[in-house]
């Protein structure tokens, strides 16, 4: 490191050109960056639980994410019926594509894209001829825009984009009222019809008045399968809302079709819809952070120049600290656009983070060249800048290591999104310590003003005054000190049983925001928004047909649908059966007493027999029964929607507890030769926080004993050692406690808490062991080597604390309330560790009498490690060095000035003790 500081100093251009080549390759990866909040995507790929359920989506499709569109109106008038047709008809668009219409309609906007200009409705109007098309190209403009050549292009290309999307056919299946299919019976044969009939254009006939409409919802009623399903009722049992499913094919582009359908109903302004489902929650998680991070990143520059100005005072000590925390940020989210990383709701605390870690290093780095002015006075400015920075730059490089470390423990995550973001946290680290070392160094040398001393009459700051009080609690009252830190441990030791791993999404957002009340809304409507598949083995190919097994299938679901079971939470299943017992009602006269399953296999055999579906991809199964039977019709999937009773998310340590529930109860139940076991989205959902739980446990262990092993090699000490781990272990246990005992959850943002705590508040600690060992080493005592001690160093690590603070308090602006929560607990273990290293930890050295001098005792046999130390010692003091009284880590006064304050400050002690002595 000295030679590159040295380095640096002689060739400051060379190393600015450098350091501006990087940024110009790595600033453009920002561009390429995209958002991911799947949370299947993280998963290991070779998880039982993730085969299992991607094995489930290629046979019976994604059933357990799915769009539900609660539509509604002031009455369910014909006109009602005729607008929720068309909502329809843009939704299946998606499913069946249009070929022919949209060609045409195509073919004329290109035509137009040729006019110099054109209003809206004079585009419209040119479309009216294809009416599909024609709500396409609506849903694409803005409102009372005059579109020139360029614009009309663009339109172009955007509808082109959801052309290609359709001819993809991401959807698989719409449900609604209107393109719904109901069984009948006409002689010995059964048929699917459309519960509203179709012209021979095979256009569907919307009832013309209200006795028509009267006879559809009537139909509705006779269906018991519809209801909670296609349609809503009020406590009158009178009909309110209609309700549209929308299933995606095996293999689509999520991200892109959940876009298309939520624009869909976002532009029908003649309805009342609300979509839910998890598609939405996702689309409206991804914008969410799209706009945290465009707030983030200014307003935590903002903050930190704030800091700095008021720091330093001046426009070099504003500018330069800002700079290279900018530049970190940027290389770093560079890079991850550069290698094709999404940003995660892990990423999104990414650029804070970085901001905060690298002003802290920027913080040291320009204290050292104003503390060091004298110095370069009588050295010469180049001369004395290079021994100011050699010695900081050891710290500085020894704090990121440590930093990176502990971060990068988290690589030992086996969820993708944990393990990048130790990854890349890390990396961001290292370019923290490069351009904190290098741009900082290189423009003073071209600037090449020496700065003035700090005047010995310096005004006393708040942060004194805090120091004050703990050197005076330290000395006067260690035992109190330590018995305090055991009682808040304690009683955060008992909030730490109190925790709760969670990780659906939907509770990341505000209670009252618009996606969680209509989640609630949606919910209560139709019994459940998202849900899980329960796969029935009968053990045999075509056993699904036996009756024995289908009434075993009909007594599981009654069983999970008990009124007595409602802490099961499930709302409603979705099964074969309700077609096996609509068409026995519809063979019997369709008497309602006839809606149950056969007793006998031949009238099951025949009645799929004569069933009249259509089978598009001749697997065996007709098109309606592909989401509930396999293709040898040995597996039933039995679709369980989860209901909390209030509409409320069900939460993942809920969902975890009521799926282990069902699963223990259907072994005990299950005949011999019948397996069921469940899978879906609820089912990984679930195994992310088992992730999470054994992810946070192994990184913090491993984190712990890597910087147990740093400090235990860089002071050759095992009682120096133990005593860093106190500071970070027990700030790590007030946040724990804190989240237990106020009901924050554990999830993947909160998880890694931990280590950011670890990583960053290990620098506080060796900050202050260093300058301890460099005034013991002095020949002072205990007690008065701690008070230089905190005197010195404490108001720097007292400042870097608190930009750090102020950092992660930006986060509090976030539209997610998990991040919010990550902000407060982040600032409240930092805070922690801040305290724990200028109070804890001193009181801890003086009750245990540790003292670097006695290190060589109690420390390890001579070997490689004697030469590690060796090779520190020779780095920090070479010879002809000047010899230094003041802290080489984090001075922040000159020697003269140094000397004066401190001897007053030790003459106050001894004049307070002899005092209290009497």
């Amino acid at each position: 490191m000295r030679r590159y500081i040295r380095f640096v100093i002689a060739h400051p251009l060379m190393i600015l050109g450098v350091l501006s080549i990087i940024t110009a390759y790595l600033a453009p990866g920002l561009g390429l960056l995209t958002f991911n909040n799947a949370l299947d995507a993280f998963m290991p790929r070779d998880d039982p639980d993730y085969l299992q359920n991607e094995t489930a989506k290629e046979i019976y499709g994604d059933n357990s994410r799915f769009f539900i569109i609660e539509v509604s109106g002031k009455a369910l008038t014909p006109e009602f019926f005729g607008r929720v047709e068309t909502l329809v008809q843009d939704l299946e668009a998606y499913k069946d594509y249009p070929a022919t219409e949209m060609d045409a309609g195509m073919a004329r906007l290109t035509a137009l894209s040729g006019e110099p200009s054109l209003s809206r409705e004079a585009l419209l109007n040119e479309l009216d001829t294809w009416p599909l098309f024609r709500r396409l190209v609506a849903r694409k403009l803005e409102k009372g825009t005059l579109l020139d050549a360029k614009a009309l292009e663009t339109l172009r290309q955007a509808v082109g984009e959801s052309l290609a999307l359709m001819a993809e056919v991401p959807v698989k299946r719409v449900v609604s009222p209107m393109s719904v299919s109901d069984i009948r019976a006409e002689g010995d044969d059964l048929f699917t019809g459309k519960l509203l009939e179709e012209d021979d254009d095979g256009q569907r006939i919307m009832p013309a008045s209200e006795a028509e409409v009267s006879a559809v919802l009537d139909r509705m009623r006779a269906n018991p399968a519809f209801r909670h399903g296609i349609y809503a009722e009020n406590g009158d049992g009178e009909i309110t809302d209609f309700g549209i499913v929308v299933t995606f094919s095996k293999r689509p582009r999520v991200d892109r079709i959940s876009r298309e359908v939520i624009a869909i109903c976002e532009s029908r302004d003649d309805l009342e819809i609300l979509p839910q489902g998890s598609p939405v929650v996702n689309v409206r998680f991804n914008s969410y952070m799209q706009k945290d991070l465009r707030r983030f990143l200014p307003l935590v520059v903002l903050v930190m120049g704030v800091t700095f100005f008021i720091n330093f005072r001046s426009p070099l000590g504003f500018l330069l600290p800002l700079c290279s925390l900018v530049l970190s940020t940027v290389w770093i989210m560079g890079l991850m656009g550069r290698l094709g990383y999404s940003i995660t709701p892990l990423g999104i605390s990414l650029p804070p983070l970085m901001v905060s870690v690298g002003s802290s290093y920027a913080i040291h780095i320009y204290n050292q060249f104003l503390a060091d002015s004298r110095l370069m006075q009588e050295k010469g400015f180049s001369e004395g800048l290079c021994l100011a920075m050699e010695h900081i730059s050891q710290t500085v490089l020894f704090a990121g290591m440590t930093t990176m470390i502990a971060f990068a423990t988290l690589a030992t995550s086996r969820l993708s999104a944990v393990r990048e973001w130790g990854l890349l946290s890390a990396v961001g680290v290292v370019f923290s310590v490069i351009l904190a070392s290098s741009l900082i160094p290189a423009i003073l040398v071209l600037v090449g003003r020496v700065p003035k001393a700090p005047s010995p009459k310096r005004r006393r700051h708040p942060v004194d005054r805090c120091i004050h009080l703990f050197s005076w609690l330290v000395t006067r009252h260690p035992r109190a000190v330590v018995a305090g830190t055991v009682l808040i441990l304690g009683f955060c030791v008992v909030g730490m049983y109190r925790l709760e791993v969670e990780s659906d999404f939907l509770l990341y957002f505000k209670k009252n925001d618009e996606i969680r009340v209509s989640a609630r809304a949606v919910g209560e409507k139709f019994k459940g928004r998202s849900g899980f598949n329960l796969l029935i083995d009968s053990g045999t190919p075509g056993g699904v047909l036996d009756p024995a097994f289908l009434k075993r299938v009909e007594a599981i679901r009654r069983e999970l649908t008990r009124s007595d079971r409602a802490d099961w939470c499930i709302g409603r299943t979705d099964s074969l059966t309700d077609f096996l017992m609509v068409m026995h009602r519809a063979m019997n006269g369709d008497d309602p007493a006839f809606y149950r399953l056969p007793d006998s296999a031949g009238d099951v055999l025949d009645y799929f027999e004569i069933y009249g579906g259509e089978d598009d991809n001749d697997d065996g199964r007709p098109d309606e029964f592909e989401a509930y039977v396999d293709p040898d019709w040995q597996v039933m999937n039995l679709l369980c929607r989860l209901y909390s009773g209030d509409g409320a998310s069900v939460g993942t340590a809920r969902t975890g507890r009521i799926m282990g529930e069902i699963e223990d109860w259907l072994d005990g139940s299950l005949p011999e030769g019948i397996t069921a076991h469940i899978t879906g989205f609820p089912k990984i959902d679930v195994k992310v926080t088992d992730y999470i739980v054994k992810g946070q446990l192994s990184s913090l262990l491993l984190s712990l004993a890597v910087i147990f092993g740093i400090v235990l090699v860089r002071f050759r000490s095992v009682h120096a050692a133990l005593l860093s781990m106190v500071p970070m272990g027990a700030a790590v246990m007030i946040n724990f406690g804190i989240m237990g005992w106020f009901g924050v959850h554990l999830d993947m943002l909160t998880s890694i808490i931990a280590s950011i705590t670890i990583g960053i508040g290990v620098d506080d600690t060796i900050h202050f062991l260093l300058a301890y060992r460099h005034h013991a080493l002095g020949n002072l005592s205990r007690e008065e080597s701690l008070l230089r001690t905190l005197a010195v160093s404490g108001r720097a690590i007292s400042y870097t604390s608190l930009a750090l603070v102020v950092g992660f308090l930006v986060l509090a602006t976030s539209n997610f309330v998990a991040v919010v929560l990550f902000g407060l607990l982040m600032a409240v273990t930092m805070t922690a560790t801040t305290i724990g290293a200028l109070l804890v930890l001193p009181s801890l050295i003086l009750l245990t009498g540790f003292y670097p001098q006695a290190a060589v005792a109690e420390g390890m046999a001579p070997g490689k490690v004697d030469r590690l130390i060796s090779l520190f010692r020779s780095l920090e003091n070479r010879p002809g060095d000047p010899k230094r009284t003041v802290d080489p880590n984090l001075p922040e006064q000159s020697e003269e000035t140094y000397q004066k304050e401190q001897a007053a400050w030790l003459a106050d002690v001894k004049k307070r003790k002899e005092k209290s002595g009497k």
